[in-house]
């Protein structure tokens, strides 16, 4: 297919009539064309913001119920730790160091050296009704240490509170 250029005329455009024809012609193509782009850009914007907000929800909450489970777990292994005591050896998974207070206020170290936290009044009022409690605290080198707090047996209070440092690595 041999298509042959055609060759511009200086002239073509000499008459006002010629230009105004040009310039309606120009109009009328990319008005209609610069709206729908803009039109097209507005809509795929607040879809593929819609889709992000979407899989943020599903991630974060994904993220929040494996974190859940694990501190669930953690729990579960604090409350056999304070009923059994933790056997010589490794620490189970969850637990860097536990710590049991007597009702009188003696500290027995079930694992690991640590000082009991210092829990606020209501959640020392908390743990006092049978409830685990979430509580964090720098040590000596700064770094923050995840300690749960729960009582030896929720149904009789006067038993003791058991701590456990919590495993970074295992949140």
């Amino acid at each position: 297919m041999n298509v042959r250029a055609l060759p511009l005329d200086p002239r073509m455009f000499s008459s006002q009539v010629a230009r105004r024809a040009f310039v309606t012609f120009i109009a009328c193509a990319l008005l209609p064309v610069c709206a729908l782009a803009f039109i097209a850009f507005q809509q795929v914007t607040s879809q593929l913001r819609e889709q992000a907000e979407r899989r943020l929800h599903q991630s974060s909450k994904q993220v929040g119920m494996v974190l859940l489970t694990r501190l669930l777990a953690a729990e579960a292994v604090l409350v056999e730790a304070g009923e059994q005591g933790l056997v010589a050896g490794r620490p189970p998974r969850p637990l860097v160091s536990a710590l049991r207070t007597g009702p009188e206020g003696s500290d027995r170290a079930l694992r690991g050296e640590m000082a009991p936290p210092a829990l606020t009044a209501a959640q020392a009022a908390s743990v006092a009704a049978g409830k685990t409690v979430l509580s964090t605290a720098r040590d000596g080198t700064g770094r923050v240490r995840v300690v749960v707090s729960r009582t030896m047996d929720p149904t009789s209070p006067y038993r003791g509170v058991v701590h456990g440092v919590l495993d970074p690595a295992f949140l």
